[in-house]
């Protein structure tokens, strides 16, 4: 039931993207921005919620796709940003303990723990990654995320690179596993999910 859940959300999307023309854009960015322009000194991973159940989708592919770049020396160092925001877990920790296990050296990935929204993880994580002397910044996600990111970086004039990987990845991430981590370290007590904070400062 999950699977065809996935695979039904990833037709409608994928559908809605290529009716706005963005799926060849998207993949086009993808391989030549990064190629032309890389290695990169650090690449920013925005978060995404940590379950730990299982991770979802969105999370894994976002992890493979970091490991990739980083295998192939078009990033020398990772930046994990995101705080917790709709799970108990932060999100950026929860993704370091997850590259730890992958094989990626802890002394090239870093933890941004404060950004609950997209726009939070690229400015919080460029922050970070100028405190720790990275000049050549990227940012690299999942190709649906990169899209608003992509706006975001236009109407800020921040000049740095967007790599998101091909949207026909997904399928192939989707058969792929990542292995299964004690997040403990990333969990925070009394946690209150971003929703119901919205609603309380707002009351």
């Amino acid at each position: 039931m999950k699977r065809l859940a996935f695979f039904l959300l990833c037709v409608i999307v994928a559908t809605v993207m290529n009716s706005c023309g963005l799926i060849n854009r998207l993949a086009s960015n993808a391989h030549d921005s990064y190629l032309l322009t890389a290695p990169y000194d650090v690449i920013i991973v925005p978060g995404t919620p940590f379950d730990s159940t299982g991770v979802n989708q969105i999370y894994k592919a976002r992890m493979l796709w970091a490991k990739w770049l980083f295998d192939r020396k078009i990033a020398k160092n990772i930046i994990f940003s995101g705080s917790a925001v709709r799970t108990p877990y932060i999100e950026g920790q929860s993704m370091k303990i997850m590259a730890d296990s992958m094989g990626i050296p802890s002394e090239n990935t870093f933890v941004e723990s404060r950004a609950e929204h997209s726009s939070e993880n690229v400015d919080f994580g460029i922050r970070l990654a100028r405190q720790l002397g990275f000049k050549k910044i990227a940012v690299a996600t999942d190709p649906f995320q990169s899209h608003f990111i992509r706006r975001f970086l236009d109407a800020c004039k921040i000049k740095v690179a967007l790599v998101p990987f091909p949207l026909q990845m997904m399928s192939l991430y989707h058969k792929r596993t990542v292995p299964r981590i004690d997040a403990s370290d990333a969990f925070v007590k009394n946690f209150v999910p971003i929703e119901k904070r919205d609603v309380a400062q707002r009351d």
